[in-house]
C-alpha cells in the first residue's frame, strides 16, 4: 500500500544528510554505523531513500562519510534493490559537520532553484505533496516539515533504570502557520525578550513544545549562497533557521497578579511599555505542553485600560518575542543577482502533518530506535510491499511455532515451541526449542539456546545466549556470550566481562 503521492519534482532536487555519527546513540553506533542500523530488518538510510523513490525522484544526492561510501550502495542498491540513481558523496571521516556544513560542501553541485533536505535518521510516510504546495503558495524560502511528537513509548525501561529525556522543539507559528519562532528548548536557555514591534505584526501566534521537527525542508537555492557567505553557520536546525527569523535566545519569564491590571494609558505605545516593564509575564506551560498565545493585541486605542486586553484573573499569562522587525533581504541576497528584492521581508513557513498518530519517526537517540522498530513494524503496510513482509524463515513440518502478525522475522531457523511475539528479528537467527521472545528487537546473527525467555529487551547482532537464560528490559550489545543460567533485569552487556548469577 502506497499513499505517499507523487509530485512535481522537476524544480527540486533531493540531497539526504547520512554523515551524522548517532553521538547520542552510542551504545548502537559504536559497532554499527547510524545510516546503516537495522530498523524494522532494513538499514535506516533506507528509508529516507525508499521515501523518495516512491514520491517520484529519480535520483537521490546522499552526504556521508567517505568511509561509507561502499558500505551505503551496497546495503541499498545490492541488497535493497533500490532504484533511484544514488549519487553518494563522500566527506573526510575527521570533519565534524553539521547538515549546513555539507550543504555548503556541495554547494557547486546543487543545479535546481529548491532543494528537498532530509536527514537519514527520518522514517516518515507523509506526502511530499503536502509540504510542497505550502512551499509553492506561500512563496516560501524555506518550509519545515512539523509533526506531532509520538506519544507510544517503550513499554518499560530497557537498561539500567534511569529517566527518559525525551528533547523537545520549541516552536511558534501564527494563524497562517508561519515561523516565527524555531529552535531545541535546550538552546532557549530560560529567558526571551520581546519587542512591541513583533506584537504588532504578530497579534495572534502559538508556541508549541508538542511539535517535532522532523528534519524535512524545503529551501530555495538562495539560502545556499547565505549559508556560504556565513562560514560559522553549521547546521540548518541549530544555526540557519534560527538566524533567518532573527530569534533572540532569551525569554522573559515572571508573573503578575490581577491587582497590577487596572491601570490607564494614553497611547497604545506608553501600554505596551508598561506591559512590558512592569507586568510580570509568564509563558504557559499546562498539560498539553502547549507554551501559550499572545493575549496582546495592536489595536490599544487611547484611554484603554490592561484589563481590556488581559484577563483580570490572578497569574493570567501573556508572551511577546523579541524578534528583529521586517530583517531585509540585501544582507542576504548580498553579491547576487536579487538584490533589487532587498525590500521583501523572506517567507518561512512549516507544514504541520496531524492526520495519522506517528506518522513520523526521529531515529537519533536508543529509545527512539527501540520505537521506530515497533512503530514500523506495527505499521509495516505503510513502508514494505506485501510480498516483503512473508516470514522466510527455515521452519521445520509440523513445528508447533507461534509466530504474532505483528512480528517481523527473515531467514531464520527455528526449532520446536518456538514464540514470538511484537518482536523484529534480524536475518540468520537460530533459536533452538523452547524460546520465548516477547516485544523484543534482535539483530543478525544471533543464537539463542533452549528454554530462555526474552521480554522487551534489544539484543544486537553476533550474540549467542545459553540455555535457560531470563532477559528481561536490558540491552546487549554487539557479539556478546552469556553462558547457561544467566539473568539479567534493567542491566547492560556492553564489551565488558558477563558475571553470571
Amino acid at each position: 500500500m502506497r499513499i505517499i503521492d507523487k509530485f512535481q519534482i522537476m524544480e527540486f532536487q533531493a540531497v539526504i544528510m547520512a554523515a551524522g555519527r548517532g553521538s547520542r546513540m552510542l551504545d548502537l553506533t559504536s559497532k554499527i554505523p547510524k545510516p546503516l542500523l537495522s530498523i524494522a530488518n532494513k538499514p535506516l538510510i533506507w528509508y529516507s531513500v525508499n521515501y523518495l523513490e516512491k514520491s517520484g525522484f529519480e535520483e537521490v544526492t546522499i552526504v556521508t562519510l567517505e568511509s561509507l561510501k561502499e558500505d551505503i550502495f551496497r546495503a541499498l542498491v545490492e541488497e535493497n534493490d533500490v532504484q533511484i540513481v544514488l549519487n553518494i558523496i563522500g566527506i573526510k571521516d575527521d570533519n565534524e559537520w553539521g547538515t549546513a556544513d555539507s550543504l555548503r560542501f556541495i554547494a557547486d553541485k546543487i543545479n535546481c532553484d529548491n532543494i528537498l533536505v532530509i536527514s537519514c535518521d527520518t522514517i516518515t510516510f507523509i506526502p511530499l505533496q503536502l509540504l510542497a504546495n505550502v512551499h509553492r503558495t506561500k512563496d516560501s524560502s524555506l518550509t519545515v516539515l512539523l509533526t506531532s511528537r509520538p506519544s507510544q513509548i517503550p513499554d518499560a525501561n530497557i537498561g539500567p533504570k534511569s529517566k527518559i529525556k525525551y528533547e523537545r522543539d520549541i516552536i511558534g507559528l501564527n494563524d497562517e502557520e508561519r515561523l516565527l519562532i524555531y529552535g531545541a528548548e535546550a538552546d532557549f536557555e530560560d529567558k526571551i525578550i520581546l519587542k512591541h514591534s513583533f506584537l504588532i505584526n504578530y497579534p495572534n501566534f502559538n508556541i508549541y513544545t508538542t511539535l517535532m521537527d522532523c528534519h524535512m525542508y524545503m529551501i530555495k537555492k538562495w539560502i545556499i549562497t547565505y549559508i556560504i557567505e556565513n562560514k560559522k553557520i553549521s547546521s540548518i536546525k541549530g544555526d540557519l533557521i534560527p538566524k533567518l527569523i532573527q530569534k533572540r535566545p532569551k525569554i522573559l519569564v515572571s508573573q503578575y497578579s490581577s491587582d497590577n491590571l487596572n491601570k490607564s494609558f494614553s497611547t497604545q505605545s506608553s501600554a505596551l511599555n508598561y506591559i512590558t516593564k512592569n507586568l510580570d509575564l509568564t509563558i504557559i506551560n499546562d498539560n498539553s505542553d502547549n507554551l501559550g498565545s499572545s493575549y496582546l493585541t495592536p489595536s490599544l486605542q487611547m484611554g484603554d485600560s490592561i484589563n481590556n486586553t488581559l484577563s483580570n484573573s490572578p497569574k493570567q499569562s501573556a508572551i511577546c518575542y523579541d524578534l528583529a522587525s521586517k530583517p531585509y533581504l540585501d544582507t542576504f541576497y548580498k553579491n547576487t543577482e536579487t538584490q533589487e528584492k532587498s525590500h521583501t521581508l523572506p517567507n518561512f513557513f512549516a507544514y504541520v502533518y496531524s492526520e495519522i498518530p506517528s506518522s513520523c519517526i526521529r531515529v537519533h537517540t536508543f529509545h527512539e530506535y527501540c520505537l521506530a522498530n515497533k512503530l514500523v513494524a506495527k505499521s509495516s503496510q505503510m513502508f514494505f510491499d506485501d510480498q516483503k513482509l512473508q516470514h522466510k524463515s527455515n521452519l521445520p513440518p509440523d513445528a508447533n511455532i507461534h509466530i504474532s502478525n505483528d512480528s517481523l522475522l527473515e531467514q531464520c531457523t527455528l526449532k520446536e515451541n518456538v514464540n514470538i511475539k511484537k518482536s523484529i528479528i534480524g536475518k540468520h537467527c537460530s533459536f533452538e526449542n523452547n524460546v520465548k521472545i516477547t516485544n523484543s528487537i534482535i539483530g543478525n546473527h544471533v543464537i539463542i539456546r533452549e528454554n530462555s525467555n526474552i521480554n522487551n529487551s534489544v539484543i544486537l547482532n553476533h550474540c549467542e545466549l545459553g540455555k535457560n537464560c531470563e532477559i528481561k528490559d536490558s540491552f546487549i550489545g554487539c557479539s556478546q556470550n552469556l553462558p547457561d543460567k544467566s539473568k539479567m533485569v534493567n542491566e547492560e552487556l556492553l564489551d565488558r566481562v558477563f558475571m553470571e548469577i
